[in-house]
């Protein structure tokens, strides 16, 4: 009868205390002051050949500003990894929050990693509000006039602190070059450029670095007109794992049953899949795992007077042990078995003095359900119905009377992984340039709809650089960079969201950042189409200041040059 009770009390809260929530305020200031723009871009692929065209439709999701057709440009760039330049970067209008068009790739394209970048021309403080990023991969049949290649000669060790390299540049017949071959190498931090001799080779050494997180050396080519990338990792000495505790709400607390969540990276953040004894002082008490995303948890009663502590078991990492953190004397332990939920959440709340607390569901920008709870007992179970709550990523926090955080954990509302639209064709298989006929069925669509497809061989699409529009929306938007998930979409795997809201959940956000949140106004602006430059002669600057004209269709803007040479355009016409 008691928890009858309380369903029909948490439905009559909802209804009622709802604007009553102090912080309610303080959130939308909040939000005024955060970029919460979500684009996607959808890239009909994600391997290109040069001289090939790119076709793509963006989206806005949602904006923080509340007309979203001020959002009129989106602007995409192609972008190589190894040196960050830019390749191409082209302009496209948006309307509605719809964008689409093509990009021709040059013919001179390299083989080698890529990402398109694309963000539409509403900043706050200076920052684009809208971002996506793709990775893809450019091949290419070109090859340079001549070839490189590159051997470790000498490893470091105890002995000899360099890793000691041999660069080697021939031409295609594999003769010597005539001239010396400029060679820029990028190890770390280490920035060098340098030229081949006469043999057209060079002996680089590479000085040992502490936590390095890409352990290869990348090298540019320059001879001639043309140029050529090529890289190799540097072997590295056995280093510690990182390794990060995460009591689930928050802190585990002294004589509590606490769920404790656990990952575990390599020095280039990459998932390690391993065990690990814990400790209790200098026994051990359990045998610990993580999966193949680097994360696990284990359940524990703390107790004070006792250090826990987790060593782990893998032969290609240093012997290293890590202290888990010291549990709290009083407090409040939150337990959610199951963070993806439909339409009602299940909490476990235990406490071993707290009794009079608040329960808030919100997403840091907004307040669903604001409820005064007496905590009668020291456990309880409490199922809140989630109809208040938006489908998404959201967050329960448990707070005192005075509004400080004794518990929190994100969850996922309203899942269903259900797919929204089946596709048929005409037929399974298809010659060249020949019609395909497709028909599309969507399913719980209560409204319209716009749809973006691309037809393009199989072996064109990798699936490590899959971006989902559901998993980067609902996921990747609000917790960034995840491990990748190995079935390809990471929306549908319910066990793998589980996992990585258990560690993930609580990082974007934080309590004291909501709370000093004021009214102040943040600027936005459109700064897309802005022109800045520079204006020298000879390579100085000029003495006095100086009027520069621009035309662009029928506008003509006169822009004055400022002092030291500067300019920025007056208008965004």
């Amino acid at each position: 009868m008691r928890l009858f009770l309380f369903c029909i009390l948490l439905g009559f809260y909802t209804a009622t205390t709802f604007a009553q929530d102090p912080l309610a305020e303080k959130m939308e200031w909040y939000k005024q002051s955060k970029t919460f723009g979500s684009l996607f871009v959808h890239f009909d692929k994600n391997v290109y050949a040069n001289n090939e065209t790119i076709w793509f439709t963006g989206y806005l999701l949602k904006s923080g500003i509340k007309d979203i057709n001020k959002h009129k440009i989106l602007s995409v760039s192609l972008i190589r990894d190894i040196d960050s330049s830019v390749v191409v970067q082209d302009r496209f209008l948006m309307q509605d929050g719809i964008s689409f068009g093509n990009m021709l790739l040059p013919d001179s394209l390299l083989t080698g990693d890529y990402h398109l970048l694309g963000h539409t021309d509403i900043t706050i403080k200076g920052k684009p509000e809208a971002v996506f990023f793709q990775a893809i991969t450019i091949k290419t049949n070109i090859d340079p006039s001549f070839k490189a290649n590159m051997k470790l000669m000498e490893s470091a060790n105890a002995q000899n602190g360099t890793n000691k390299l041999l660069l080697s540049v021939t031409s295609k017949e594999g003769s010597f070059l005539p001239k010396p071959t400029k060679v820029s190498y990028r190890y770390g931090n280490v920035y060098q450029t340098s030229k081949t001799d006469a043999s057209s080779q060079l002996l680089i050494s590479l000085p040992p670095q502490k936590q390095l997180k890409d352990p290869n050396i990348y090298v540019k080519l320059n001879y001639g007109k043309d140029s050529t990338f090529i890289n190799m990792p540097i072997p590295q000495p056995k280093a510690k794992a990182s390794v990060k505790f995460y009591p689930e709400g928050g802190n585990m607390i002294n004589g509590l049953y606490s769920k404790i969540a656990w990952e575990a990276k390599d020095e280039q953040d990459r998932p390690l899949s391993l065990k690990a004894f814990l400790f209790k002082d200098d026994q051990i008490i359990d045998t610990i795992e993580t999966s193949s995303y680097g994360i696990g948890k284990f359940k524990l009663v703390a107790d004070q007077a006792h250090q826990y502590s987790v060593k782990l078991v893998h032969s290609g990492l240093a012997d290293s042990t890590f202290i888990l953190p010291k549990p709290i004397v009083k407090g409040l332990v939150m337990d959610i078995s199951n963070a993806i939920a439909q339409d009602t959440l299940r909490i476990s709340l235990s406490s071993n003095n707290t009794r009079n607390i608040t329960i808030r569901v919100h997403n840091f920008r907004e307040s669903f359900l604001y409820i005064p709870f007496d905590m009668e007992y020291n456990k309880r179970v409490i199922k809140i119905p989630l109809t208040e709550v938006p489908k998404g990523l959201n967050t329960v926090t448990i707070t005192d009377s005075l509004d400080r955080p004794l518990a929190e954990r994100m969850f996922f509302a309203h899942y269903n992984p259900s797919q929204k639209i089946k596709l048929s064709t005409d037929q399974a298989v298809y010659k060249q340039r020949e019609k395909v006929e497709l028909k599309l069925n969507l399913t719980e669509m209560e409204e319209q709809a716009v749809v973006s497809i691309a037809c393009v061989q199989d072996n064109r699409l990798a699936l490590k650089k899959i971006t989902d529009i559901e998993s980067y929306t609902y996921l990747n938007q609000e917790l960034g960079s995840l491990p990748l998930n190995v079935k390809g979409n990471a929306y549908a795997d319910k066990e793998y969201m589980e996992q990585i809201l258990l560690v993930k959940g609580w990082r974007r956000y934080t309590w004291p950042d909501l709370q000093s949140a004021t009214d102040k106004a943040i600027p936005q602006d459109m700064d897309s189409l802005k022109i800045k430059g520079q204006v020298n002669r000879n390579k100085k600057e000029l003495g006095k200041e100086m009027t520069v004209g621009t035309m662009g269709g029928n506008s003509i803007e006169l822009i004055l040059r400022q002092t030291r040479g500067a300019l920025t355009s007056k208008t965004n016409n």
